[in-house]
Formats: C-alpha cells, structure tokens, sequence
C-alpha cells in the first residue's frame, strides 16, 4: 500500500512443488526497458503457499490476488476452494507461455466451461481469469470466445496480456516471453479487443508494458479498469506504482478529466 499499489498478485500457485525451467530464465534488454523470460512456473506447492498466506493476513492491509495454475479442471477447482479463504481475490491462470507441459488445454471451451462451473459453485470471492495471449485470428476468435463466456459465467475481471514471444539463445529454453515497453502498443490493442467484446459486462485489467501516467491513460480510456505492472519497477524502481498514478492525475489534468471513471469509454465496468 505505501508503494501505491492497490493489490498485489502471487502466483502462479500450482497444487505440487516446480522448479520450473533450467537457468539462465532472465534477460534484462536495457535499452528497450524489456526483459525476456523462461521461468515456468516455479512453485512452492499449494501447501506452502497456504502456510505463508495465513501468516501475513493480519500484518499488511494490501489486497493480495492469487493467481492459480494447475493442469486440470479438477486440481483447478482444489487449489481454488483451499486458497480463496487465505486471499482477497483469485486469479485463474489458463496457460504460461513458457510451460513446456502445458499445451492449452484450459483454452478449449469445454474445459473452460467446466472449470467456470465449478469455480460458480463454491466462490464468495472475487474471481479473475488470465488468459494466454494470442497471435493468430483463430487463437484471437478462441480469446474472445471465452471473454464471453466468462461475462455470461459472472467472472468478475479479465485479463490478456500483450506480451509476445521472442528468441534469444542466452536463456535455457532458446526463448522466452517479452515484458516491459516493447509489449505496450500489443497491450493496448489487446485491451481494446476485450472491452469491445465485454461489452462492460465483465472488467478489463491491463497487462503489459505500462510505464508512466501516459501509459496509463491510454489504456484506462480504452477501457481497462485496473493496471498490472512488473518491469516498470525493475526499471522504474519501488516507488514505480506511485510515480505512475501522480503522473496520470497530471496527464488527467491536462486533458480536462475530473475522474478516471469519466476517462473509460460509458460501456467499460
């Protein structure tokens, strides 16, 4: 909270322990206020996740979200009924770009369906989905597709982010999955793509490559109600969420907006 943000999501929590990929995982590009990853999901496991969850539920105010993986419907739906009493909001995380056991599955909308079931029939808690991102018209159509059965489900928020995959034979894996500036315009024409197909029936968060208050700007006027960001603080430093938001106050006054309500379009949540 003292950092300026309004919530913080922990994640992905997968339901047994992961290393994830081999190292080096992590390149900085300097220039481009980028990086590149090939993390894959490394975890502690449900179990221990739970344990240091607990623990600081009274020591800090801030909003904790936790961001769930599993590989099916069923570990999906128990990770989500031991977690949602330990956090403030949940996040299901369909596909991690540089998960090499995980081809999609959660993208089929069957699967999703089943899991959106479940999910509705035990949540008293906020419940976001992050979906993976998408580059192809079909992946694009498969995307919206689902946006709209999360609205008609009642999911509280969505996620896509704008990143994109990029080679690079310094990390283990020969490539990895792009954040920081060179992900913003992907990101906000994501994110015009979601609200036009939410139709203001479910919220849009942003993801991807938001640096500054004029950043932020435009994505909120394009719809977004909430804004993730990571490599702005490793280029930004800890003071990133709140150099941001004095920023957009002043990018709203120069632009004669009193709220950032008034500032999304009148469909947006």
């Amino acid at each position: 909270t003292q950092l300026g943000f309004g919530a913080i999501t922990v994640g992905s929590i997968l339901p047994e322990r992961r290393p994830g990929n081999p190292k080096p995982r992590l390149i900085r590009y300097p220039a481009e206020e980028s990086m590149l990853n090939c993390y894959g999901l490394p975890s502690i496991g449900l179990e221990r996740c739970l344990i240091n969850l607990r623990k600081r539920r009274d020591s800090f105010g801030t909003k904790v979200i936790a961001n769930i993986d599993a590989p099916t419907v069923d570990l999906y739906l128990r990770s989500f009924s031991a977690i949602q009493e330990t956090v403030d909001a949940v996040e299901l995380g369909l596909q991690c770009p540089n998960n090499r056991d995980d081809s999609g599955e959660m993208h089929e909308p069957h699967n999703f369906e089943r899991l959106l079931q479940g999910v509705a029939a035990c949540t008293h808690k906020p419940v976001f989905v992050k979906m993976g991102f998408y580059v192809t018209d079909s992946e694009r159509q498969n995307r919206l597709a689902l946006v709209e059965m999360a609205a008609r489900y009642g999911l509280d928020g969505v996620v896509i982010p704008g990143i994109f995959k990029r080679e690079d034979p310094r990390v283990s894996l020969g490539i990895g999955a792009t954040s920081g500036r060179v992900t913003f315009a992907r990101n906000l024409s994501t994110v015009r793509d979601v609200v036009d197909a939410a139709r203001g029936r479910i919220a849009v968060k942003s993801n991807g490559g938001v640096f500054s208050g004029a950043d932020a700007f435009q994505v909120l006027a394009a719809g977004a109600v909430a804004v993730d960001i990571l490599t702005a603080i490793v280029y930004r430093g800890w003071a990133a969420a709140s150099r941001i938001k004095r920023e957009l106050l002043a990018e709203m006054d120069r632009n004669c907006v009193d709220s950032v309500a008034s500032l999304r379009p009148p469909f947006a949540v």
